[in-house]
């Protein structure tokens, strides 16, 4: 992977080479437009971004929660060129030809608490989730 900040742009380049996996690239450059703006509550960028928890999976399977706190998000809307994307195809995802959605945001700040595993979500033990 490598990223670097050239005449305003963010150029950024992923390759993917694990043997076990199917080979991948990701090639593109990146750059925020506009000004900096928190998302309202009922928007969609707001969905999309003020979440106060995060999960993940051990190597086991189990569901691993971690609380966190930020302040609200400060976004700019974002444009991106691609000059190389076969990661999502290497996973067997298709891509719409539509204009995505793109927003930047410069730093945010985040404190994480310790991560637990759970033993159930409303009653549903993890490994039926």
């Amino acid at each position: 992977m490598s990223c670097a900040e050239r005449e305003g742009w963010i150029h950024y380049q992923s390759v993917r080479t694990h043997r076990e996996a199917p080979a991948g690239l990701l090639k593109g450059r990146y750059r925020s437009v506009g000004e900096a703006f928190s998302p309202h509550r009922g928007t969609l960028e707001y969905f999309l971004t003020e979440r106060y928890c995060l999960y993940t999976t051990d190597g086991r399977g189990q569901i691993i929660r971690g609380e966190i706190h930020h302040r609200p998000w400060q976004l700019q809307v974002a444009e991106a060129e691609f000059t190389g994307n076969a990661m999502a195809e290497a996973a067997g995802v298709a891509l719409h030809a539509r204009k995505p959605l793109l927003h930047f945001a410069k730093r945010q700040d985040v404190v994480v608490w310790w991560p637990e595993r759970l033993t159930s979500i409303d009653g549903v033990p993890p490994h039926h989730l």
